[in-house]
């Protein structure tokens, strides 16, 4: 028998090891005087994977030194450089509470978490509070069925809770306009002949999820959808828009001349933009947390970024997949994304997440027959990424992979624009290719399954 949850914080221990040891990492010590090797204690050796993780996985530009430190005494997160200087965290984890900080994570909201940390700041966590920590390492309050060896592919995924996030909310064409998700051209045929292309990428994607929750359903899974297949957002406009800038005033995230400009002036495209579309995302990251799926497969098609305005095909065609971590810069500065950022440092997250995206990379190189991206085939990839040991696996600050909690992965499969998937996306019904992007996601969540089991 074996738990799915058990198995991934196996294999992502196997995977850091492989990952040490073929960059070098030696987990000896030198004894300075004498040259003899000693064994490093556990503090050291945990200083030094957390150095190598954020340093390979979170820090993108090794430019966020300001904002963290990692010493013999933990991880601690600061709220600027002056704050640094001066000595004060804003909160500090010890080594020997990182258990009990990955089980709050497990059992909590990202809120109470955040609450916790903002109130803890550097204080330690009282002998008796760790010593409550479930001796299993699995969260009090939830258990799931164990996997057998034996079972029939027909219950291969029961017990089996899976997220899947549609991208984008445009349900049709003159949503997917103020979005500025969708392909209108006249394709030029081999024939000949001219026809008329119209993508809506959130229409796509939303095809894509309900194909695979059907799929995934008939095998025992619980499927949750994050989104409905129809745009909130006229409703939203008439109903909460004003409400919720005043809100975003009062919290200080939105400045008296920002509200004023929104309320008065700015485009239905700007309010889109600017407001509604980062609500929403949080809204999705906050109803798939609380669902604490064992997979989260966040479902997005791409375009070819050289190709300007996507008027024209393009004979450019690749499929990627991201993960969390890769920040940038000026990417701590907002308390919220400090705590996710010592959540990916402390937990199994990115090391899951990399080894499932692994196997719904080579699914889509053997479903879809597209070649898999490499860093030098997109300038995003190159400026905004962090490789992750996985060909076309590439770490990436995206809002849902920075939000979303737990194993996930952030598909981009198919350039839309280009010349052969132009016709092959198109259609009045589901196209079949499709189709074939729910199955390739389908094959990976089987086959990484049935790796656990056997």
């Amino acid at each position: 028998m074996i738990n799915s949850r058990w198995w991934l914080r196996v294999v992502s221990v196997r995977l850091l090891l492989l990952f040490l040891f073929f960059s070098g990492v030696d987990i000896s010590a030198q004894v300075p005087g004498n040259g003899s090797v000693r064994s490093e204690s556990s503090d050291e050796v945990s200083v030094r994977l957390a150095r190598l993780k954020a340093r390979r996985f979170l820090d993108k530009e090794q430019a966020l030194g300001d904002f963290y430190s990692i010493d013999s005494s933990g991880i601690s997160l600061f709220a600027s450089a002056e704050k640094k200087s001066a000595g004060e965290p804003e909160f500090k984890v010890y080594w020997n509470e990182i258990n009990y900080l990955r089980q709050l994570i497990r059992d909590s909201s990202e809120a109470s978490y955040l609450k916790f940390l903002i109130e803890k700041k550097s204080d330690r966590i009282s002998a008796d509070r760790l010593k409550k920590i479930n001796a299993s390492g699995q969260p009090a309050n939830k258990s799931r069925p164990a996997q057998s060896g034996s079972v029939q592919d027909d219950s291969l995924l029961k017990g089996i809770r899976i997220a899947l996030d549609p991208g984008h909310v445009a349900d049709d064409i003159g949503m997917a306009k103020l979005e500025k998700k969708y392909i209108e051209m006249n394709l030029k045929l081999a024939n000949g002949d001219s026809k008329k292309i119209e993508l809506i990428e959130s229409r796509l994607t939303y095809e894509t999820a309900m194909l695979l929750k059907s799929k995934l359903e008939r095998q025992g899974a619980t499927v949750l959808l994050s989104r409905p297949e129809h745009s909130d957002f006229e409703n939203w406009l008439s109903t909460s828009f004003s409400r919720v800038t005043d809100s975003l005033f009062s919290t200080n995230d939105l400045s008296e001349k920002e509200r004023t400009f929104l309320l008065t002036r700015a485009t239905k495209r700007a309010i889109f933009k600017d407001v509604y579309v980062g609500l929403e995302t949080q809204q999705r990251a906050r109803k798939i947390n609380a669902f604490q799926p064992d997979y989260t497969l966040i479902i997005h098609y791409n375009v070819d970024e050289t190709n300007t305005g996507w008027t024209r095909p393009s004979s450019r065609d690749y499929d990627m997949v991201f993960v969390g971590g890769s920040f940038m810069k000026n990417e701590l500065e907002k308390q919220q994304s400090r705590a996710e950022f010592l959540r990916m440092l402390i937990t199994d997250d990115i090391d899951n997440s990399i080894l499932f995206s692994s196997y719904v990379i080579k699914s889509f190189e053997q479903v879809l027959k597209v070649p898999t991206a490499q860093q030098s085939d997109a300038k995003y990839l190159k400026d905004f990424c962090l490789p992750a040991g996985e060909n076309g696996v590439f770490c990436r600050n995206l809002m849902l992979t920075r939000l979303v909690h737990g194993t996930l992965v952030y598909g981009e499969t198919l350039y839309q624009d280009n010349q052969t998937e132009l016709e092959l996306l198109s259609g009045p019904d589901i196209p079949d290719r499709v189709g074939e992007v729910a199955n390739a996601y389908y094959e990976a969540i089987i086959k990484s399954i049935k790796k656990a089991v056997h």
